[in-house]
């Protein structure tokens, strides 16, 4: 016997990835399933919804994921190299100009100018797809589990109120 109601969850780290994730249900008589991703994986939102229904019928599930590409962050920034140039000569030329010196140039460049900025990465569909299928395997397998622990010891609990309750029926007819 399986109950409705089920948690789990998930950590994993390696040297490429940081995952977190958690599953939880309550009893519905359909399946209802919200999902929280980070921007970096809603391209996987279908693949995940479809996993989760594959394992679950019936229930209203939270799903949520933390996902940290530690590949990602260096390669993330661009340097811009021929602005930085020309505006640290236009920075010099109005020192010259009006005899003032800038406190810090370099500050100054980097924070109004733009020559450090974030770059638009390519999401590898396949590579994130391969890790997050992994992980969400096993996270919905010992959610199953949970779900069913807690379907025994309901069953358990019934079976044990039945009982009660017949020899309660007995002791009324023996009163008759």
């Amino acid at each position: 016997m399986r109950s409705m109601t089920g948690y789990s969850k998930l950590n994993y780290e390696d040297e490429n990835y940081v995952i977190s994730m958690e599953i939880k249900s309550v009893n519905n008589k359909n399946l209802t399933t919200k999902v929280k991703l980070p921007y970096n994986l809603n391209l996987l939102e279908n693949y995940i919804r479809a996993e989760i229904a594959s394992f679950i019928s019936r229930g209203s599930i939270d799903f949520r994921i933390e996902f940290e590409d530690k590949n990602e962050n260096l390669k993330s920034l661009k340097y811009d190299e021929d602005l930085a140039k020309s505006c640290m000569q236009i920075l010099n030329k109005m020192e010259e100009d009006f005899n003032e010196k800038f406190s810090n140039k370099l500050d100054f460049l980097v924070r109004n100018f733009g020559v450090i900025s974030q770059k638009d990465l390519d999401t590898d569909e396949e590579k994130y797809k391969e890790i997050i299928a992994l992980k969400l395997r096993e996270l919905l397998q010992d959610f199953i589990k949970t779900k069913l622990e807690e379907g025994n010891r309901l069953r358990d609990f019934f079976k044990e109120q039945l009982s009660i309750l017949k020899s309660k029926v007995e002791e009324v007819k023996k009163l008759k």
